[in-house]
């Protein structure tokens, strides 16, 4: 009977670990090749993936000032942080990419295909994000 409780007293603890849940959710991103939705919780710094199952799980963790806006480009999720841009792999959720575009509260994301294009709130001026080079430019200097 001591091992029986042992046993599913160290399996609850095991799934309290794990299980993950939405903290000031921001943003949510549809991920087609892994058929899961990815959402930013700028409550604790965190992107989780949501099955279709309904089973959230953590996808990247450690994000300062954030996560907000996220968008998919190839292989990568991309997400506004802070005055930052960074990017996680889809396939492992390790982080990839952190362009520091100078703004200060990077919010809305978007891709054309080629480049990501991250809205500043506060400034009120829109990056253009080559993530091949890793470098920004300012697109629109006030919106």
């Amino acid at each position: 009977m001591r091992q029986l409780f042992t046993l599913s007293f160290a399996t609850l603890v095991a799934l309290s670990i794990n299980a993950q849940s939405l903290t000031s959710p921001e943003s949510v991103e549809y991920d087609a090749a892994y058929d899961r939705y990815l959402v930013s919780n700028s409550g604790d710094g965190t992107i989780v993936a949501r099955d279709q199952a309904g089973v959230i799980t953590s996808f990247a963790t450690g994000i300062p000032s954030g996560p907000y806006g996220l968008e998919i480009l190839g292989n990568t999720l991309y997400a506004c942080a802070g005055g930052r841009v960074r990017g996680f792999d889809l396939a492992t959720g390790i982080q990839v990419a952190n362009v520091n575009c100078g703004g200060s509260f990077l919010n809305g994301i978007t891709t054309d295909g080629t480049y990501i294009y991250a809205t500043d709130f506060s400034n009120q001026s829109i990056f253009k994000i080559d993530v091949d080079a890793g470098t920004s430019t300012t697109f629109i200097a006030n919106t």
